[in-house]
């Protein structure tokens, strides 16, 4: 099954959604499933927060963001961005963490 996970913020310590994200798309590659994740590369604290654990076989597509410096712009770039990842790539189920 093609799985499209999306949500702002991928791993790291500080977001708890970033967690859930990470640890959803390990187990969901390693039950066999096509994953994609679609996510930007900051976090609440520091712009360096993007973690991905070597050899995971997921793609992962990184939305263009400001950072932390505007966050109410960067989350409305990022929803806009995701209405397109979900409109134009192919997936079977899609979940979106909020």
């Amino acid at each position: 099954m093609r799985l499209l996970l999306i949500n702002r913020h991928y791993g790291g310590a500080q977001v708890p959604t970033g967690r859930m994200l990470a640890d959803l798309t390990e187990r969901l590659v390693s039950q066999g499933h096509s994953v994609e994740v679609f996510t930007s590369k900051s976090d609440y604290v520091s712009n360096a927060a993007f973690q991905c654990r070597e050899g995971l076989n997921a793609r992962i597509s990184l939305a263009w963001t400001l950072g932390k410096r505007v966050r109410l712009v960067s989350w409305i770039t990022f929803l806009v961005q995701s209405f397109f990842a979900v409109t134009w790539k192919r997936w079977d189920r899609c979940v979106f963490l909020t």
